[in-house]
């Protein structure tokens, strides 16, 4: 009997990166806003989320990861800018943008969804917006979250000065517990190579 997983499709964060959002989250946690910030180590950009699939379907998934990742090279990407869902005047999700290689993100992104989606899987439909989901607003007041808009919207061209190369996409699991979420890497795929590294499966593992 097979246990459904939930799953999605994304790109972790270099550790490079990493120390510079963590001054940066150092820097936004002192304005003290109503914000669940996220660890550092969780922070990722989606290409596809999947949700809830049947542990036996991950191997249709890495073959189409497989696939698409033989085709297309290394590209590099920066952050740029805050921003934030769904607008500045109702700010709830908190993200970083991304500018370089945008099309080669789009590419990759667009193959994954096509082919995931001819092999049956439900597939958002919503326009892809490339981004790191830096935290989640909590509840608040109107004119409060009035005010984390428009500070945000004002660091919408802040740069991080960190170029890295997207070298591997990764199978994630995500597995919710009480309010928080805690990811699995199922496995990592290289760009343009065949071969793949796959960390432990700890389905089994799982209450």
């Amino acid at each position: 009997m097979y246990l459904n997983v939930r799953i999605f499709i994304g790109v972790a964060l270099p550790l490079s990166l990493q120390k510079q959002l963590k001054k940066l989250l150092k820097v936004l946690e002192r304005k003290h806003w109503p914000v669940k910030w996220e660890a550092i180590e969780k922070l990722h950009f989606t290409l596809v989320f999947l949700g809830e699939i049947p542990e036996s379907k991950i191997v249709i998934v890495k073959e189409i990861v497989r696939e698409i990742c033989q085709q297309l090279p290394s590209f590099s990407l920066e952050i740029k800018g805050l921003g934030c869902f769904p607008d500045y005047l109702f700010p709830k999700i908190i993200w970083l943008g991304l500018k370089g290689d945008l099309k080669s993100l789009s590419f990759l992104q667009k193959q994954l969804k096509l082919k995931l989606k001819d092999q049956g899987f439900v597939i958002d439909n919503r326009p892809f917006l490339g981004h790191v989901t830096l935290g989640r607003v909590k509840k608040a007041k109107m004119k409060q979250l009035q005010e984390i808009g428009r500070q945000l919207k004002a660091l919408r061209e802040m740069e991080i000065g960190v170029e890295w190369h997207v070298k591997e996409v990764i199978i994630f699991q995500s597995q919710i517990l009480s309010q928080r979420s805690k990811y699995y890497k199922v496995a990592e795929i290289l760009l343009k190579n065949q071969n793949y590294k796959e960390e432990k499966w700890q389905i089994s593992m799982l209450k």
